[in-house]
């Protein structure tokens, strides 16, 4: 692919308690470029956590440019997903038991960082939404999309449309609790599904 046949890029960012992967995207979804994946070091603090992903970001504008040879104007903006559950309107992540997170206003801290405009949503989400797009659903009027990793996640799409409920918390399975008495969970709670079929937990 050369620039002249993509002249925009997003940019799209996902956040898990394990890595940190981004990529370049050209609108259509038609071409990926410049994908990286680093370790997550949620010890590192927020902030940490926030350095290791911008990292990520300008390493893949970097390869997009070299590879394409459009300009950093051609990057229209970020895309973020990220565990927990949010306030997408601020931006802010509510709380994510996998990093250690409450009340962290991530997407400003990238925005500011970065200097591009950015949107935040769930990371389970986000992946129901890209299988709905481009992915092993695409032609599905509904979608239910689920996610195991460090944590569980799920997403809902209904007539093509992402399904938030009136939380915001639409799908997010992973913290019902399936056992009263159960094993403690990373969120405090007690029983959760996510401390039994996580990655870690599997």
């Amino acid at each position: 692919m050369t620039a002249a046949t993509a002249q925009e890029f997003i940019i799209g960012v996902d956040l898990g308690g394990t890595n940190i992967v981004t990529g370049a995207l050209t609108p259509d979804g038609a071409h990926t470029c410049g994908v990286r994946s680093v370790p997550t070091e949620v010890a590192s603090g927020a902030e940490g956590v926030v350095d290791h992903i911008v990292a990520a970001i300008e390493d893949t504008i970097a390869a997009t440019m070299e590879e394409t040879g459009v300009a950093r104007d051609a990057f229209r903006g970020v895309g973020i997903g990220a565990p927990g559950p949010l306030d997408r309107e601020r931006g802010v992540v509510i709380v994510a038991p996998n990093l250690g997170w409450r009340n962290f206003p991530l997407r400003d801290r990238v925005v500011e960082r970065i200097g591009l405009p950015a949107t935040l949503d769930n990371d389970a989400n986000c992946a129901t939404l890209g299988e709905w797009w481009l992915g092993a659903a695409r032609g599905a009027r509904h979608v239910i999309g689920l996610t195991i990793g460090t944590g569980i996640g799920g997403g809902l799409v209904f007539d093509g449309r992402l399904f938030h409920g009136a939380s915001d918390v639409a799908g997010e399975i992973g913290h019902t609790t399936i056992d009263m008495d159960g094993r403690h969970c990373k969120c405090g709670n007690y029983g959760c599904l996510e401390a039994y079929a996580s990655g870690p937990a599997i």
